[in-house]
């Protein structure tokens, strides 16, 4: 299995319902192919991390790049795992408060690939225990 970490930026703006709207699709496609993981949005900016076995998440990253709702799509690191981190979300989808993606913006900027393994983790467990505090509604 393998997690997946990209950042891509919106070409038009999107609201919360637009946002919803993705998760919507994305669910039942996820669950079907085993996916697991989190989009976190916000000032224009998603941040989406993808697990599942290579191959799902490859297919469904490829997906992605021909969504026009999007552009600038750049992965910032892959990683194989032995264990999800976001095993509960087929798509779980956070819209980020100011201050909370700025610290997310903070690893893009400095080149999250370049980051210890420990400070990557760090940060997937900042965006976990914001999913486990936000609204089951929001959790999926």
């Amino acid at each position: 299995m393998i997690r997946l970490l990209y950042f891509s930026q919106e070409v038009t703006p999107m609201t919360s319902a637009d946002v919803a709207g993705v998760i919507a699709v994305a669910v039942p496609h996820n669950t079907m192919a085993d996916i697991t993981g989190v989009l976190v949005h916000s000032g224009g900016v998603f941040l989406q991390i993808l697990e599942g076995t290579e191959q799902a998440v490859l297919s469904l990253y490829l997906r992605i790049l021909q969504d026009k709702r999007h552009t600038d799509v750049e992965i910032m690191r892959v990683t194989p795992i032995v264990k999800r981190l976001f095993e509960d979300w087929s798509m779980a989808s956070i819209e980020a408060t100011p201050l909370e993606f700025k610290q997310v913006m903070k690893f893009k900027s400095e080149n999250f690939a370049l980051e210890e393994p420990h400070e990557f983790m760090d940060t997937m467990h900042r965006l976990l225990v914001i999913l486990k505090q936000s609204s089951p509604a929001k959790a999926q």
